[in-house]
């Protein structure tokens, strides 16, 4: 959850070029009522240091680079192309930010989710990533 303090005329240019990601106006609601619940946020943030640390762990176990983090997110750098393996997760029903247009063209960005969610996430890596890599090591010459 995030802010800005700008001119109507500044926010207004703003909304006109909102992220997909953005925060909708009932979960800012909620943010903000949660603002007093100290411990669910305590709670929420271990939660989520939790699943960022399996995200790292297996990606590093996957072979993948993992960027430290301390958000909400894991941002990996591939060898490969970061569009391309988001549209083969979203044939698995995984949804990853691709980051080429953040100057990250080999890179994607996962967010954390529940622990049932990680899982599956790294599942569909494991099986897009088994399937689709293909090493010089691994070609058999004709």
């Amino acid at each position: 959850i995030g802010y800005a303090v700008a001119p109507a005329d500044v926010a207004r240019a703003i909304n006109k070029v909102r992220n997909a990601f953005d925060v909708t106006a009932p979960a800012q609601a909620a943010a903000v009522a949660s603002l007093t619940q100290l411990d669910q946020i305590r709670e929420r943030a271990a939660a989520n240091a939790q699943g960022r640390e399996f995200l790292t762990r297996s990606f590093t176990e996957l072979g993948m680079r993992p960027v430290a983090s301390v958000a909400n997110f894991v941002c990996v750098e591939l060898d490969s192309s970061g569009r391309e393996l988001y549209e083969q997760l979203l044939e698995h029903g995984i949804i990853v930010r691709p980051l080429d247009p953040f100057g990250m063209p080999n890179a994607v960005r996962v967010t954390v989710g529940t622990p049932a969610e990680n899982e599956e996430a790294i599942a569909a890596f494991r099986t897009v990533l088994g399937t689709s890599v293909v090493r010089e090591a691994d070609v058999i010459p004709s």
